[in-house]
C-alpha cells in the first residue's frame, strides 16, 4: 500500500474526473440553454430534454442589460398578484425574439415585452412592459446586479447604478425585496441615463415642510373662511350684481355648511334670482326647475358633442373639461365612453402635457370609486401621467416649484394638479402622491388671505370636495344602459325597488329647509307618488306652495321635486311598473 502512493493518487484522480464528467454529461444531455442578444440585451432560456429527446422550457430564464439581471430560477420565480391580493408563481411557457427585443409569455397569459433601442429619441434605451393575464393585477419580477454594475442609490420606484459607460437608472412602479413590481396602473419599467441633480421624484419631498396633513387642513379651513367672508362683503356692496353663478354657489354652499342656508338665500340679490345668469347649476337652491332643465339638457348635449369631437380628433384635452367625470358615469355602459377612455391609447407615442396628465389621473381616481371597469381603461396611462407631473416639478434650495411650458405655474394649476394627486393617492396606495398633493395646494394657498373673491371661488370646488351642499350629480342606478341620476344639493340615497316595482328614494337635508331636485331617467309611475307619507298630485305651480311637490315629464323621464323637510330624511315612493333590468352598477 505504501509502495505506490503516487499510483494510488493518480487512480483516484482519474476516478473522480470520470464521475464529475459523467454528471455533466448526464446534465447536459437532459438540459440545454439558448442564448441570444440584441442591442446590449442578452437573454438566456433554459430547456430540458425528456427520454424521447423532446425539448421543453424549464421555466427558468435570465435577461441582462448593462449589469441589470432579471431572472427566474429553482428558488425564485416571477409572482402574480390576484385582485384579492393572493400570490402565485408564474413559469415561462413561451418566448420569441422580436425586431427590438424579446417577448416572454408566462402561465396564465401574462406577458413581458423587453425592448432595447440604442437610438430611442426619448432616451429610454431599455424597457419592460407587462401585459396581464386573467385575474392578475400585478406581478413581481426578481432582479439583481451582476459584476458589470455597481449600485448607486435607490428609492421606492427607482434604482440607480454605475455601468461601464455611465450612471443609469431603472424606474418601475416599485422595488421591494430585490423584486420589481409592475401593475395595471404602472405596467412599465424603463432604463435611462440618470442625472441626480435634474430628475425629480415625489419621494424626494417626503417630510418636506408643507406636505403634512395638519398644515393642509388649516389652509383649507382658511380658504373656506376667506371665501365666505369676501363673498359676503361683495354681496352687501354695490358690486353684488357682478357675482357669477359659480361664485354664488360657493357662497350658498359654504353658508349652508355653517347652518346658515336660509340666511344665504335671503341675502342673494333678487336681480340674480330673476336674471339671466342662472342655469341648472344653482337650481337646487333657487328653484325654477322646469325652466332651468332646458339649460341642463343643453349642457349635456354640448358635452356629448365635445366628447364625440375629441374621440374623432384624438384630443386628450377633453379630460380636463368641467363635468367630464359626471358624463362618463352617466354614460359608462355605452360604446361612446369606451371609445373615449381608450382614445389616448391610440395616439402614437402618447405623451400628455401637465394639464392632461393631472386631468386623466383625477378622472381615473373618481371613476375608481363606482366605475372600476371604466377606470381600468385609463390604467395604462397612469405611469406616464405621474411621470409628466414629476417632470414639471423641481426642488432646489428648499424651494418646491411647479412649472408649465417652461414658466412657473399659476395658482389655479397648482391647485388642479394638487387635487389630482390627492385624489389618486388612496386609489393607488401612494403616500408620496398625497404628500405632493398637499404641498402643491399649500403652496397655492400661501397667500390665500390676499386673494379676491373670484380667485377664491375658483379654488373652492377644486379643493373643498366634501361640502355636500355644493351642487352635484349623484348616480342612483341604471335601467340597462340608461342611467337614473339627480342634480341636487342634498344627499340622495336609496333608490331601492321592491318586487312590485315601487321605488324608494331618501333625500337627506337639514330639518325645516327646502331644496329642489332634478331627477333624470325615472320611469313612469302613473302619477302615483308618495311624499311624507301622503299621495301627491302634480301641479305646475308646485314650487310656489309652502309644502313639497312635484312635476313629471314622461317623454324625457324627468322628475322635478321640491323637498320641504319635515324630517332630515324624507322618503319619496314612486309606484312604477315591475322591471328586471335595474342595477346599481
Amino acid at each position: 500500500m505504501r509502495k505506490h502512493p503516487l499510483r494510488k493518487f493518480s487512480g483516484l484522480l482519474v476516478l473522480y474526473a470520470v464521475v464529475i464528467i459523467g454528471i455533466f454529461v448526464i446534465q447536459f444531455k437532459t438540459q440545454s440553454l439558448i442564448s441570444q442578444s440584441i442591442n446590449d440585451l442578452s437573454v438566456t432560456i433554459y430547456q430540458k430534454e425528456d427520454e424521447n429527446h423532446n425539448l421543453s422550457l424549464t421555466g427558468r430564464f435570465r435577461a441582462e442589460y448593462k449589469g441589470l439581471v432579471f431572472y427566474a430560477d429553482e428558488e425564485t420565480s416571477v409572482e402574480a398578484v390576484s385582485p384579492f391580493g393572493g400570490k402565485r408563481p408564474l413559469s415561462l411557457v413561451a418566448w420569441e425574439k422580436t425586431d427590438s427585443g424579446f417577448k416572454m409569455e408566462f402561465t396564465g397569459g401574462t406577458v413581458l415585452v423587453l425592448t432595447a433601442d440604442k437610438k430611442a429619441e426619448n432616451g429610454i434605451k431599455f424597457s419592460i412592459d407587462a401585459l396581464f393575464g386573467d385575474n392578475v393585477n400585478s406581478i413581481f419580477v426578481p432582479y439583481r446586479l451582476n459584476e458589470n454594475a455597481t449600485p448607486d442609490s435607490s428609492t421606492r420606484n427607482r434604482i440607480s447604478l454605475f455601468a461601464k459607460d455611465g450612471l443609469f437608472a431603472l424606474y418601475a412602479g416599485e422595488f421591494v425585496d430585490s423584486k420589481m413590481h409592475l401593475s395595471k396602473t404602472e405596467p412599465r419599467a424603463y432604463f435611462t441615463s440618470y442625472n441626480p441633480v435634474q430628475k425629480f421624484t415625489f419621494d424626494q419631498i417626503t417630510g418636506f415642510p408643507g406636505t403634512d396633513a395638519e398644515t393642509y387642513e388649516a389652509n383649507v379651513k382658511l380658504l373656506r373662511q376667506e371665501s365666505l367672508s369676501k363673498l359676503q362683503s361683495v354681496l352687501s356692496s354695490s358690486q353684488s350684481d357682478v357675482v357669477s353663478e359659480n361664485e354664488m354657489a360657493v357662497y350658498v354652499a359654504e353658508m349652508a355648511s355653517v347652518n346658515k342656508f336660509n340666511e344665504a338665500l335671503d341675502s342673494v340679490p333678487s336681480s340674480f334670482r330673476r336674471g339671466t345668469k342662472r342655469t341648472y347649476f344653482t337650481a337646487p337652491y333657487f328653484a325654477s326647475l322646469v325652466e332651468m332643465d332646458e339649460t341642463l339638457v343643453m349642457q349635456n348635449d354640448n358635452i356629448m358633442s365635445m366628447v364625440d369631437n375629441a374621440i374623432s380628433t384624438r384630443n386628450a384635452d377633453i379630460f380636463s373639461m368641467d363635468g367630464i367625470t359626471d358624463f362618463i358615469l352617466r354614460e359608462k355602459k355605452t360604446q361612446r365612453v369606451k371609445n373615449l377612455l381608450t382614445m389616448p391609447g391610440y395616439i402614437s407615442d402618447f405623451s400628455p402635457n401637465l394639464v392632461q396628465a393631472g386631468a386623466i389621473l383625477k378622472v381615473y381616481a373618481q371613476l375608481s370609486v363606482s366605475a372600476k371597469e371604466q377606470a381600468a381603461l385609463l390604467e395604462p396611462l397612469l405611469s406616464r401621467c405621474i411621470e409628466e407631473i414629476e417632470d414639471n416639478c423641481s426642488l432646489k434650495d428648499d424651494s418646491f416649484t411647479l412649472s408649465f411650458n417652461g414658466n412657473k405655474a399659476g395658482t389655479l394649476l397648482y391647485a388642479e394638479i394638487g387635487s389630482a394627486l390627492l385624489a389618486g393617492a388612496p386609489v393607488l396606495n401612494r403616500s408620496d402622491l398625497a404628500e405632493a398633493g398637499r404641498l402643491l395646494i399649500n403652496t397655492a394657498l400661501v397667500e390665500v388671505q390676499q386673494f379676491d373673491w373670484r380667485t377664491l371661488s375658483q379654488l373652492y370646488p377644486l379643493i373643498v370636495t366634501d361640502n355636500r351642499f355644493y351642487p352635484h350629480q349623484q348616480i342612483l342606478g341604471y335601467y340597462g344602459s340608461r342611467p337614473v341620476w339627480v342634480w341636487t344639493c342634498a344627499d340622495v340615497s336609496g333608490y331601492t325597488m321592491d318586487e312590485e316595482g315601487t321605488v324608494s328614494i331618501n333625500i337627506d337635508f337639514p330639518l325645516g329647509l327646502t331644496n329642489y331636485l332634478i331627477f333624470k331617467g325615472v320611469p313612469t309611475f302613473h302619477a302615483k307618488i308618495e311624499m311624507q307619507g301622503i299621495m301627491f298630485r302634480t301641479d305646475p305651480r308646485f314650487e310656489t306652495y309652502n309644502s313639497s311637490g312635484y312635476v313629471y315629464k314622461a317623454e324625457t323621464g324627468t322628475l322635478f321635486i321640491k323637498s320641504r323637510h319635515k324630517s332630515q330624511k324624507e322618503l319619496v315612493r314612486l309606484f312604477c311598473d315591475p322591471v328586471t333590468s335595474f342595477s346599481f352598477n
